[in-house]
């Protein structure tokens, strides 16, 4: 039931970022059209937002990972992590300790349907590659930086929580014209400041940070599927 209704509640907003809407499919800005298929409505969703999409639901004190659709993992895999409640999703995250467990599940309780929230983190990668289960560190050089986007908003009919990444990668440069932005936003992942959304804004097609030409396909486009397969990946989903 969540991942329908997350369907439903991303349908409402495509419109308005150049999506056309049909009976049964959806026409993407780039003129793509994918089939809306309610019955896999992860599957949908994987391949018309560039977001990672991850339902957790509360089960006790924790909110439970039951859901996703990840095509762009930053050393994780979903196999591990579903049905893992936060503090076992963090275990390998020597900085997630009790005290910041604490405030995480504060804000998973505390965030209310309509008023998303949002923060961004910083991590150094040996290459530019998104789907990264693993990390490819190769000695010292680690010339690109990633960024997450990261939301957080509830459902207001299943009472789940989305968690939303939406992945950026560029190549540090000496001038800072392309990484100044990311840069500024992740100056501290643990510490940033989670700050809110304008209602009824959870996924967001557009870029608040000027990206170069050349890294389009990184950071850009509508077409999911088309960046993963180039990678010789497939999108993930499991539903519940």
């Amino acid at each position: 039931p969540a991942a329908a209704e997350l369907l439903s509640e991303a349908l409402a907003l495509l419109p308005r970022f150049g999506f056309t809407l049909g009976a049964d499919a959806v026409v993407c800005p780039d003129g793509r059209k994918v089939t809306l298929d309610r019955s896999q409505p992860l599957w949908t969703l994987a391949h018309l937002v560039q977001e990672d999409l991850c339902i957790l639901q509360k089960r006790g004190d924790e909110h439970v990972l039951t859901a996703a659709a990840l095509c762009f993992p930053a050393n994780w895999r979903l196999a591990d992590k579903i049905e893992q409640p936060l503090t076992g999703i963090h275990a390998p995250v020597e900085e997630y300790d009790a005290d910041i467990a604490r405030r995480v599940q504060r804000l998973f309780d505390g965030v209310r349907a309509g008023r998303p929230l949002w923060r961004f983190n910083k991590l150094r990668y040996a290459d530019a590659d998104l789907h990264q289960p693993r990390r490819r560190e190769t000695g010292s050089d680690m010339p690109f930086i990633r960024s997450e986007r990261q939301c957080i908003l509830r459902l207001p009919e299943s009472d789940a929580v989305v968690f939303t990444i939406h992945t950026y990668v560029v190549r540090d440069d000496p001038d800072r014209r392309y990484t100044s932005g990311l840069m500024a936003l992740g100056q501290n992942q643990m510490r940033l400041p989670v700050r809110g959304l304008a209602r009824g804004d959870p996924l967001r097609i557009d870029h608040r940070i000027d990206l170069p030409p050349h890294i389009a396909e990184q950071g850009r486009g509508h077409n999911v599927n088309r960046r993963v397969k180039a990678q010789g990946q497939r999108p993930h989903a499991t539903a519940r």
